[in-house]
């Protein structure tokens, strides 16, 4: 059974968003109070992140249209 594009495109946006987070994160970990200093690549990626942290709510919505989309298919 083929999974369509409508189940793929919500699925690949839920793991870049994840990941992206987790990149982020352990960025900070690794440079440390640098990481935070105003101009580095890390700060301004750092500050990207409390948004899609905050739409947290729409990874659950994410995941849930992948699930009914899923079940549809089957």
């Amino acid at each position: 059974m083929q999974t369509g594009l409508h189940v793929k495109l919500p699925w690949l946006n839920y793991l870049q968003q994840k990941r992206h987070q987790r990149v982020i994160d352990e960025a900070i970990q690794i440079f440390g109070e640098s990481g935070v200093v105003s101009g580095f690549a890390v700060e301004q990626h750092y500050r990207e992140i409390p948004p899609l942290r905050i739409y947290e709510g729409a990874s659950e919505v994410q995941k849930l249209i992948i699930a009914s989309q899923t079940l549809k298919d089957n």
